[in-house]
């Protein structure tokens, strides 16, 4: 039996072909939509003027410190008018056209230091666009960077207490490799969270420094160091 011209056999395996291209094109697009959807601008991938294919390629990495300068070179195709890189950090959409390094520094906040993470990850969207006329090819991509985060000091301790007490530092420190710290008496100490008797009383400013691959931080408290209350009693018996 034949469909349209197409014996049985024919005819499903070219519908089987169609359905299983048609999906494929539909998932890829699915997913260029999903990587994108935070960018600034939209996926492309036009050949109008030609097939032209956009790459980008970071000097060194992937992971960066925190205020490293990132460079990523252009390896696109020769024929580009222009391409744009969205850093997806907030930043403003980076324009370039030539075929010129682009280049850039992340800065994150102090309030983003301390999330429970010792890195973030940036996935970065470009595109190079060529213009013939009023038709355009276009193609555009992601590169995913990790910045790993500088390390930030935090500190609590009550600001008074008794001389041959145990103090109890609350270390909540984030991203630090090392400790150091620094009790103002002249002992110091490299542990996380130390044990500390001040035997003298007075005021202390204790410092701790903390450190790790891609920066150092530091900050102090100060605590006075009182004696231990005297028990004032008197008993008089009328026996």
């Amino acid at each position: 039996m034949k469909i349209f011209g197409l014996n049985r056999s024919s005819f499903y395996g070219c519908c089987l072909y169609r359905f299983t291209y048609l999906m494929i094109f539909l998932l890829f697009n699915l997913f260029s939509v999903e990587v994108f959807s935070q960018c600034k601008f939209r996926p492309c991938a036009d050949e109008d003027c030609g097939k032209l294919n956009a790459g980008f390629k970071p000097v060194g990495g992937p992971a960066f410190c925190e205020g490293d300068t990132i460079k990523m070179i252009n390896n696109s195709d020769t024929g580009f008018n222009y391409f744009l890189v969205d850093w997806q950090d907030g930043s403003a959409l980076d324009s370039m056209a030539n075929y010129k390094p682009f280049v850039h520094v992340y800065r994150i906040n102090d309030s983003d230091l301390c999330n429970g993470q010792s890195s973030k990850i940036f996935s970065i969207c470009f595109k190079g666009v060529k213009i013939c006329g009023t038709s355009t090819s276009c193609q555009s991509g992601t590169n995913d960077f990790k910045i790993k985060l500088r390390p930030k000091a935090i500190i609590s301790v009550a600001s008074e207490v008794c001389k041959g007490s145990t103090v109890a530092f609350i270390n909540s420190s984030c991203n630090a490799l090392t400790y150091e710290w620094i009790f103002g008496d002249n002992t110091t100490s490299p542990d996380k969270i130390p044990t500390k008797i001040y035997n003298s009383p007075g005021t202390y400013t204790v410092t701790l420094k903390v450190q790790n691959d891609c920066g150092r931080d530091s900050t102090t408290r100060t605590i006075t160091v009182v004696d231990q209350p005297l028990s004032d009693f008197s008993y008089s018996s009328a026996w």
